[in-house]
């Protein structure tokens, strides 16, 4: 038995090799799967660990692997290349936010070592927001903070939503005969004497809150072992303490312009650095300073890791290669033929190398244009498996990122927003290690501060990664559908391709993917959404399936449960085709039950109440009142248009146009019509089954239907979405499966 598997051991060497750090002055540094190549290699490891391909050079992935092993224990023996970093936020002025959150005392939490308490994180090169540009916040740095999405930092313009800001945050710095002491706009009001901080410029006192892009913390960086470098160059902007073998070294503050001061240290001297940052901007404003700025380079200005040593360097270059020999021999015998192989390994390799290169304006086409490529192999070269995609899936995933105008690998929430508290969430869970997630009784959605909380485990702070791995996703799940649709229809192959294409754009426009990419809560259910699409088109169910099947609607309701109607729906069309299995149909109802009673059971045990949610059903919920609608017609008329123009996305209204841009309208509007054009042709058919029709037609709608009473525009367009990828599928269903369909 142990030896039957383990001749599939050579399977999972890569995902074994990548977890281990290869080479962190390029990004890859193990487990958690934090940047662009990391993840890329991540799901290659899949594809090695799950393809069918039993014909596999074993000996050459044992070898390279060994190769590895001992130039990785080499490294690691040798030295421990990299700082152990402490942020703290003591000194940063903090929210009255009602659900606030926020680590005081300890060093902030990451998810790059989530378990650890007494570091933040490993810092390989310290060398963040380098050659800094006036007037540019955080967001603009590589700082990566990621701590920030805590509600204890929700600071937004309060008057914009008719409140008043709250002038008793501590976000300025005074000097008294305490020392430097952080105070409120009110304590200065009352206190006119005080002395400010002198920054070096003059300190602009201003009624208002803090800006999130603009916030002061403390880093302390202590070295895991000795350095063997004497003359090193520390730029910075903020204030820089440096103890080399208990000698303290002050340098002097600068936050007008970025300070260089050249440091000889002892031989074989250990560094414990301490950084603050302390001015604190005021909201929605962006000083004519350099934000937080630190770096050590070589006396040529060159960034360098002063831990380590020429040898290490060489051998991390070898650890390179030898990962990239073993993807490289891993991807070779995937089940692609050589010609695929080629195609897809040049594909992907440009795509990678030429990334940076590309303007963000391109990629939009170049993403379409690879999709309309796949369309053809698939329905003109009858190309039917999916690995024979993986390189150009891999490459349009990574493109689709490119235009997000990413400059940083952590995106800072917008204050007041549904991302920052679900970011929050998902840290007092694994933080607290807790279920409780925030809230004792669910007010928000509350199945994705849990997702969450799973997927940053193996991606750490990064959004980039987290949309990266969402993008190909979609883009795998979106294959899967069309290549099973082309299998089961011989004919309408254009039809089929146009709308490939078209699915593609509907999720492709900038205010969709900025759904994934910020952290709202509806792009797993837009995913398993395809998912169940996928199995909507499959002839024959299996009792897995069906599991599967009501596992992923129970998920879909956890995630977002104002999708309930159309779940629901979902269930009965799925209960239909799977009338002759009746034995299966307690299973699954088991699972769907269980799933959507999680809530129920969290707020009964953290909240002693045994409900769905605190607020659903009332008024404040409501922009139409189903009421109102019926009884005070002419009163909610314009709330009623109001609704409808942005339901149906409508291309003529430049409120619709502002949120969502100018593409997404017209791809809504042709959803609309083509479906529209099909449901009238199938209601005139002489076809038999005209309830099953009957669910198809109202699928889309009972999605979207909801949203005429509920709140339509906020984060625009992401409530919609599930019901025009449902309307889609309706249309497909409709046109081209329905004669077909073996069930029937």
């Amino acid at each position: 038995m142990l030896k039957n598997n383990f001749k599939y051991f050579y399977r999972f060497l890569p995902l074994l090799v990548l977890i281990g750090p290869i080479n962190p002055g390029f990004g890859l540094d193990g487990f958690p799967f934090n940047n662009k190549i990391e993840v890329l290699l991540f799901i290659i490891s899949l594809f090695c660990i799950f393809s069918k391909n039993k014909e596999t050079n074993k000996r050459a992935i044992y070898l390279i692997s060994f190769l590895f092993l001992i130039s990785t224990s080499l490294s690691v023996i040798n030295s421990q290349n990299s700082f152990d970093a402490c942020y703290t936020t003591s000194q940063t002025p903090t929210s009255n936010f009602e659900m606030s959150f926020n680590i005081k005392d300890n060093c902030q939490f990451s998810y790059e070592v989530p378990f650890n308490k007494q570091i933040t994180r490993n810092d390989y090169l310290l060398d963040f927001n380098n050659k800094p540009v006036n007037a540019q916040g955080i967001e603009f740095t590589n700082w990566n903070l990621y701590f920030f999405n805590q509600t204890g930092f929700n600071f937004y313009d309060k008057a914009f939503y008719g409140g008043s800001n709250d002038l008793d945050i501590k976000m300025h710095w005074i000097n008294n005969n305490k020392g430097f002491e952080r105070v409120s706009y009110n304590y200065l009001e009352q206190n006119g004497s005080a002395n400010l901080f002198d920054y070096g410029f003059t300190n602009i006192v201003q009624p208002i809150e803090p800006s999130r892009n603009w916030l002061s913390f403390g880093v302390n960086w202590k070295s895991k072992s000795s350095i063997d470098k004497q003359n090193i160059l520390v730029s910075y902007v903020g204030e820089v303490k440096i103890k080399s073998n208990g000698e303290l070294i002050n340098l002097p503050n600068s936050y007008s312009e970025v300070n260089t001061v050249e440091i000889k240290l002892a031989e074989n001297s250990n560094l414990d650095i301490d950084y603050f940052y302390r001015y604190n901007a005021g909201i929605n404003s962006y000083p004519n300073i350099p934000y937080a700025s630190f770096s050590l380079t070589d006396l040529n200005n060159e960034s360098l890791n002063p831990l380590k040593t020429t040898a290490e360097s060489i051998l991390e270059i070898v650890n390179v290669v030898i990962v990239l020999m073993l993807f490289i021999n891993a991807l070779i015998h995937l089940e692609i033929g050589k010609n695929n192989l080629v195609f897809n390994l040049s594909i992907l390799i440009a795509i990678v190398l030429i990334y940076e290169k590309i303007p963000n304006s391109l990629t939009d086409y170049i993403e379409i244009l690879f999709i309309a490529l796949i369309a053809y192999l698939i329905f003109n070269k009858n190309i039917y498996t999916i690995t024979s995609f993986m390189g150009i899936s891999l490459a349009v995933s990574l493109l689709s990122i490119k235009n997000l105008n990413v400059f940083s690998n952590v995106l800072y929430s917008v204050g007041g927003s549904d991302p920052l508290k679900y970011e929050s969430w998902s840290q007092q869970i694994i933080h607290f290690r807790s279920l409780q997630g925030g809230e004792n009784i669910f007010l928000y959605q509350p199945g994705y501060r849990y997702l969450l909380s799973l997927l940053r485990l193996f991606f750490g702070d990064s959004h980039v990664a987290i949309s990266l791995i969402g993008r190909f996703i979609f883009v795998i799940l979106l294959l899967l559908l069309f290549i099973n649709l082309a299998k089961m229809v011989e004919s309408k192959k254009v039809f089929l391709s146009l709308n490939l294409i078209v699915l593609y754009i509907f999720f492709s426009t900038y205010s969709s993917k900025l759904n994934l990419y910020s952290s709202l809560s509806e792009w797993p259910t837009w995913l398993i959404g395809l998912g169940l699409a996928v199995y909507i088109f499959k002839e024959n169910l299996l009792l897995r399936d069906t599991i599967y099947i009501s596992i992923l609607i129970g998920l879909c309701f956890l995630v977002r449960e104002n999708q309930l109607p159309g779940l629901l729906i979902l269930s009965f069309i799925f209960f239909i085709k799977n009338k002759k299995q009746k034995k299966n149909i307690f299973t699954n109802t088991l699972i769907v039950g269980t799933l959507f009673l999680l809530p129920f059971i969290h707020n009964f045990i953290y909240g002693n109440k045994f409900v769905l949610n605190q607020d659903v059903f009332t008024s404040g919920y409501y922009y139409l009142s189903p009421k109102d609608l019926l009884f005070n017609f002419p009163e909610v008329k314009e709330q009623l248009i109001f609704q409808i123009n942005f339901l149906i996305s409508n291309p003529l209204n430049e409120g619709v146009v502002i949120m969502a841009g100018k593409i997404l309208p017209l791809v809504v509007l042709f959803i609309i019509f083509q479906w529209s054009l099909i449901v009238i042709r199938s209601i005139f058919s002489n076809s038999e089954n005209n309830f099953y029709r009957f669910l198809y037609i109202i699928l889309p709608l009972s999605f979207l239907g909801p949203h005429l009473f509920y709140q339509v525009h906020t984060y625009f367009p992401r409530h919609i979405i599930q019901g025009y990828l449902f309307m889609i599928i309706s249309t497909l269903y409709l046109y081209t499966i329905e004669k077909e369909n073996s069930v029937l």
